[in-house]
């Protein structure tokens, strides 16, 4: 008998970390699709009273292998119209929730 370890799925989301209080998921989303990558969704994560942005959110692809392949071409390749980076991670799901695998952002 085989099992398959839980921690060997990959997931179809990535963590996206410095995005600013002026970015949209429309305006995070058509920067994937700028170079080629079609988003399946977007959630930026908000303080729950202030409704700000508090600097990262989750991108959602396709396939884990969509979402491996920009996390290997995009992570660190400038933003368009932007002087920024992207600064993406791998993310997992946890108790039904999104929870990164890498650094979160210090305040």
């Amino acid at each position: 008998m085989s099992f398959i370890c839980p921690t060997s799925i990959q997931s179809r989301s990535l963590w996206i970390g410095e995005i600013e209080n002026w970015m949209d998921e429309k305006y995070i989303s058509n920067n994937f699709l700028h170079y080629g990558y079609r988003v399946k969704s977007v959630k930026i994560i908000r303080d729950k009273n202030t409704k700000t942005v508090i600097g990262y959110g989750f991108v959602e692809f396709i396939t884990p292998e969509i979402a491996k392949e920009v996390l290997q071409n995009l992570n660190g390749k400038l933003i368009p119209n932007s002087q920024k980076t992207f600064k993406l991670n791998s993310a997992t799901y946890s108790a039904g929730k999104v929870a990164s695998m890498g650094n979160f952002p210090s305040r």
